[in-house]
């Protein structure tokens, strides 16, 4: 600041400038309480001649160095400006409140992969039009989440270990809210065991389909011992089935189940059961 009162000092008033209402960085011209200002075209006042100066400087904010002297010309004030902004923040209420909202939407804008919205966020900084930003920010955040969605849809489709690690996560909490035994499993032991069956059905050896799911041959993980009857959620008591086998178990015994079932098989009961 004192760098710039000494060059507009020194330098004058030209040509279409003015003598204006001092301008809020408060550059005092030949202390008479007001500022040196452009001539006004769409607005009351003209733009101060030193606060263009310094914004035209680009290397002013970037340069360490200037950053450096400009704090040792003006140590005290920068301390006082802290001291009342920690002032505020500590006594003031509404102060804290309307800062902490501040940073909040600053975040979240910059969450937001648009141009608009960083047009939007420095009109904010600059006029406060935050009703307009609000209504723009929820429409981009409502796209970026239903595209989050939609690709953790097709990824659920497509990727056969993410599918069992999300079937994997949700009968893990069922098992917490029943109260029931559970352990993490590792989807790729999951994968192995499906393997070890052939991609087959455990119960009636037809070929699963591992991704496309609400199909009579669709891929799920049935519990030998249901919820129901106290089982866990093991990997001791999980079994690949095809979704028709499954739906027709329910909650009944493993053995009573199987031995009425057209495809029972002695030997596969026993390897079930291992």
């Amino acid at each position: 600041m004192t760098d710039l009162k000494q060059w507009i000092d020194n330098r004058g008033v030209k040509g279409e400038e003015y003598l204006g209402d001092l301008c809020k960085e408060k550059h005092d011209y030949l202390d008479t309480g007001k500022s040196v200002r452009c001539k006004p075209t769409d607005r009351p006042n003209g733009k101060c001649v030193c606060c263009r100066k310094r914004q035209r400087d680009k290397s002013y904010k970037k340069n360490p160095e200037k950053k450096k002297i400009y704090y040792k010309q003006n140590e005290e004030q920068i301390k006082e400006y802290r001291k009342e902004r920690y002032r505020l923040n500590m006594l003031d209420p509404v102060f804290r409140q309307n800062r902490i909202e501040y940073k909040r939407k600053q975040r979240r804008a910059k969450g937001c992969e648009s141009l608009e919205n960083i047009r939007l966020w420095k009109a904010i900084k600059n006029a406060g039009a935050l009703s307009e930003f609000e209504k723009t920010l929820a429409r981009l955040t409502k796209n970026r989440t239903y595209d989050a969605k939609k690709h953790q849809r097709i990824k659920y489709r497509t990727n056969l270990k993410y599918n069992l690690s999300v079937k994997l996560k949700r009968g893990m909490q069922k098992a917490k809210d029943l109260g029931l035994p559970y352990e993490k499993i590792e989807v790729e032991k999951i994968i192995n065991k499906i393997y070890s069956y052939n991609q087959c059905c455990a119960y009636c050896d037809t070929r699963l389909n591992l991704l496309i799911a609400n199909q009579d041959n669709s891929l799920e993980m049935d519990h030998i011992v249901p919820f129901s009857n106290g089982g866990s959620h093991t990997f001791d008591n999980l079994i690949p089935s095809c979704k028709k086998c499954n739906n027709s178990k329910k909650a009944n015994e493993l053995e009573d189940w199987y031995k009425q079932q057209i495809f029972f098989k002695k030997e596969v009961l026993q390897k079930i059961k291992q």
